[in-house]
């Protein structure tokens, strides 16, 4: 084939590297209290023009933005003994978290238990006939507690 008809690749690289930074600020703050902060930005001199930004979030929580999401952390554990209770165990906290928090929603508490039902069905998989589990059950030369 022709090389004229391949055609090339282009890279384009910005003139520099981006940059961030993150400032995180607690404060403890009384009911009924109020609470300001300066912060200051820095930006170099020689960076691209229009490319500033600055985020700024505030969170009454120390999980923050964090327990909005807290549902997405729920997920169906998988694969061998070791990954299914690394699947397993994040659902009980994120389940017990929610429920003291009074954020707990049905259809999250549904999800969660189904997949709790699933992970701990699959656990025993890999239990072995002496009654401890391994990672792939009786196939391994032994287990574990």
């Amino acid at each position: 084939m022709d090389q004229a008809r391949l055609g090339q690749v282009l890279i384009v690289n910005p003139p520099e590297i981006k940059q961030e930074r993150n400032n995180v600020v607690f404060r403890y703050l009384v009911k009924g209290g109020t609470l300001s902060k300066e912060i200051e930005a820095i930006f170099p001199k020689d960076r691209v023009h229009g490319g500033d930004s600055i985020n700024v979030s505030v969170a009454g929580d120390v999980l923050g933005g964090t327990i909005h999401n807290m549902e997405s952390l729920i997920s169906l554990p998988t694969g061998c003994g070791e990954q299914n209770m690394l699947s397993f165990v994040p659902d009980i906290v994120v389940l017990d978290y929610l429920n003291a928090t009074d954020e707990l929603q049905i259809n999250v508490r549904s999800k969660a238990l189904r997949f709790l039902e699933i992970g701990y069905q699959r656990e025993l998989t890999y239990r072995r006939f002496d009654g401890s589990c391994s990672a792939f059950g009786q196939s391994d030369p032994g287990g574990s507690t």
